[in-house]
């Protein structure tokens, strides 16, 4: 879904912008076509989206007294609860009441379009709408499954065809009578098209089927049986008995296309630490969560990945002697023992992590899980490690800022991200230490700069990514916000372009990376050799000062940059980054009027 915007401003500004933008900025700002990024989900599990069809607001069919809503809502919830028997999956439902989801008034187009909106919001793989099927004829009977046709993405087409056979197969072993699995085209002449406008076909008939191959994922309707057949209606809706079997045959056949068992495998695997480890599976497997974990038990476990920070298993079978002398060569035996007792009894599991010093360095997680070392190790593995928390039992080591001596010029210090591979930038110690807490490492002081001048850096983010980049323009800054991007103050002040006592600043661009791809280096070292590592380099960025600022460079500036307000000092301005994972692309871009910063600080 593209976001809509005044044709003639966002054309106004790409000419404008055409000549003076690098190309990969332009690339970087243009590239959300969709409000959410779905690069994995938090514990690696499969999410599965339920949407009983229909409301108190938007009826369904009726027969023999029956209503179809009512019905629907009922096979949804026997669903849901059969799904939650499974730790690896996650499950939601787009309404748990008769209400309508999206409030009195509104129409059955939008009201679909909001519940697959919901589940994208929650990083659907699968959305799955419970229905019961109607006709004029009485006679008509039986079950059928809609499944995505196989334009635009035909992944998602190919793993709904797969799951609508094993649903279908499991209503007729109930003894529903066997109609098919189909897909319908638009009737209306709607295409599908691609990010750069290429037309791939026509688009899905229905609404829930189109909005979430919008999205991404796999979307199906099951039609479980005709409510206006008077055998469908007594042999299989006529108990909470009979409708609960349709409610497990849906969840079944999702267990089975999937592959799902009831092991919680949350402590031993993380996704992100998993893909970081391997990058060289991405191109292969993909980034979702659930097929590297899926990978990880077939393949490398063999193979000898480490899966989690605070799971190795040959450190495991190092530190625990005993468990060699049960298990052997059984890998699996181990990982089955650490889930269901090595982390309640605390035991060592890996290098980066230490239940105790975790416990006693993070008073507020003993306050929330008590005694319960298990959620320890859980907590670290899913959010802790991606925190920046420190899960070993050596502490995070003081460092030193350098301090300028001369109150005309500043030092930039320079923080590195090891799980994203971003740089930052910044002039606030405070600003360093806490991303330090949080897992960053300080790599010293970049550049040179003046604490003040006419041409300031304006600090950007990415919402969907938590990405920072550095606009050198009133121009480049306004064009990325109108692409989504949040302004979050001046970062630093440049000083006159190679002015006395200055050295350039070298601007690159990774091409590969997903997050972090600028760096600036004064070192042309650096700069050559990322060079050769398939960075590109993109010229010079600003100047950075050398040694005491000339003479000049000290008069008092009392020109005001319009776009900046009084700065001020906010505790919370950088907390964000307590959560560099789990805001990756989760809410919808509203592209508004920016608010003015009250501080240079990152929020």
């Amino acid at each position: 879904m593209r976001i809509k915007r005044p044709v003639s401003l966002l054309l106004a500004i790409t000419l404008l912008l055409t000549a003076i933008l690098p190309q990969t900025v332009q690339a970087a700002a243009s590239a959300c076509y969709y409000p959410f990024n779905r690069l994995e989900h938090k514990n690696g599990n499969l999410c599965v989206v339920i949407d009983p069809g229909h409301d108190s607001t938007h009826k369904g069919a009726k027969g023999g007294g029956m209503k179809e809503e009512e019905l629907n809502l009922k096979i949804a919830k026997y669903c849901k609860e059969e799904l939650e028997k499974y730790p690896q999956i996650e499950v939601y439902m787009t309404h748990e009441t008769l209400a309508c989801p999206k409030g009195e008034g509104s129409s059955s187009g939008a009201d679909n379009v909001s519940r697959v909106a919901f589940a994208a919001s929650k990083g659907a793989d699968l959305y799955m709408s419970i229905h019961l099927n109607a006709n004029k004829s009485t006679s008509a009977h039986g079950a059928e499954v809609y499944y995505q046709n196989e334009t635009h993405n035909k992944e998602v087409s190919r793993v709904g065809k797969s799951l609508s056979k094993k649903i279908l197969n499991n209503l007729v072993a109930l003894g529903i009578r066997k109609n098919g699995i189909y897909t319908r085209n638009s009737e209306n002449d709607v295409h599908y098209y691609d990010a750069q406008g290429n037309d791939e076909g026509l688009a899905d008939y229905y609404t829930a089927l189109k909005k979430s191959k919008d999205y991404g994922f796999t979307g199906i309707i099951v039609e479980h049986c005709y409510i206006t057949n008077a055998g469908d209606r007594n042999s299989f809706l006529s108990s909470e008995e009979k409708l609960k079997a349709l409610g497990v045959a849906d969840a079944m056949g999702v267990i089975e296309e999937f592959g799902v068992d009831k092991e919680d495998y949350r402590g031993v695997f993380s996704p992100d630490y998993y893909r970081d480890k391997n990058p060289d599976l991405v191109s292969i497997i993909g980034e979702d969560g659930y097929k590297l974990k899926q990978h990880y038990l077939k393949y490398g476990i063999k193979e000898g990945k480490v899966p989690s920070p605070c799971f190795d298993l040959q450190y495991y079978k190092c530190m625990n002697p005993d468990l060699t002398q049960a298990y052997g060569d059984d890998d699996m035996a181990y990982i089955i023992h650490f889930i269901h007792c090595g982390m309640a009894e605390g035991r060592a599991s890996s290098a980066e992590f230490d239940v105790n010093a975790y416990k006693k360095r993070y008073p507020e997680l003993v306050e929330k899980y008590g005694n319960d070392t298990k959620s320890y190790y859980v907590h670290f593995a899913q959010e802790g490690y991606y925190e920046g928390r420190n899960g070993a039992v050596k502490e995070i080591d003081p460092v030193t800022y350098k301090k300028s001596d001369n109150t005309a010029y500043e030092y930039i210090y320079r923080m590195y991200d090891r799980r994203t591979g971003e740089h930052y930038y910044s002039r606030d110690t405070e600003d360093c230490e806490y991303k330090r807490h949080w897992g960053w490492s300080y790599e010293g002081d970049a550049f040179k700069m003046p604490v003040k001048s006419e041409t300031p850096v304006y600090l950007m983010r990415n919402p969907n990514v938590n990405e920072h980049h550095y606009a050198l323009s009133v121009a480049e800054r306004d064009f990325l916000i109108v692409q989504g991007w949040e302004y979050k103050g001046i970062a630093f002040y440049m000083p006159k372009t190679e002015a006395k006592g200055t050295v350039p600043v070298y601007r690159l661009y990774n091409p590969n990376a997903l997050t972090g791809n600028h760096h600036y280096t004064t070192g042309a070292y650096e700069r050559d050799y990322l060079v050769s590592l398939g960075w590109s380099y993109e010229g010079v960025a600003w100047y950075s000062f050398t040694e005491d600022i000339p003479e000049e460079e000290t008069e008092d500036k009392t020109q005001e940059d319009p776009t900046e307000e009084p700065e001020t000092t906010d505790d919370t301005a950088t907390k964000e980054d307590a959560a560099v994972v789990d805001n990756k692309a989760t809410a919808a871009l509203e592209v508004s009027e920016p608010a003015k910063e009250t501080s240079d600080v990152e929020e």
